[in-house]
């Protein structure tokens, strides 16, 4: 649930078509909400939700979760870094020395420019998320993977709709 939260506060700043594209959208540099404290929230995000998705692997499959995501994670945003300087230039180098890559700043390393968050386009964007933490919640009511993967899975045609 956390994981999707902090999703959901990105997608809010970087809108969901930035982040449902499958490309490196780079014409811009967000540097509100949460990327004030982290230059990748989304990528946190989805660590903490892998990491809180745990109950529902084995031990080795929960390993093998977290080291794919973590290699996932950070492949993109070497390559979104690269992208993003070639863009924006000095503009990223000096967000890049203020703002940490990952683990969030406890206070906010940049100035708000002021873009308004756009709430209801970024909970819609993280149903995945949300059917994820439903799953959870239904693994721990019930004590029963079949139920708990249904329950996850039903999200998936609620987020194409």
């Amino acid at each position: 649930m956390l994981g999707g939260l902090i999703r959901a506060w990105g997608a809010a700043y970087l809108r969901a078509e930035v982040v449902q594209d499958s490309r490196v959208r780079s014409e811009r540099l967000v540097a509100d909400g949460p990327f004030r404290y982290s230059r990748n929230p989304l990528y946190l995000g989805l660590l903490i939700g892998v990491f809180g998705a745990g109950p529902l692997f084995s031990r080795t499959g929960w390993v093998v979760q977290m080291s794919l995501a973590l290699v996932f994670c950070y492949r993109l945003i070497r390559r979104e870094e690269a992208e993003l300087y070639l863009v924006q230039g000095d503009k990223f180098v000096t967000y890049y020395h203020a703002v940490p890559r990952l683990l969030p700043a406890l206070k906010a390393r940049v100035s708000a420019s002021g873009a308004l968050p756009h709430w209801r386009e970024a909970l819609a964007s993280q149903t995945p998320w949300w059917a994820i933490a439903a799953g959870e919640v239904a693994c721990a009511l019930t004590l029963r993977l079949s139920i708990s993967l249904l329950v996850a899975l039903a999200g998936v045609p609620v987020h194409l709709a």
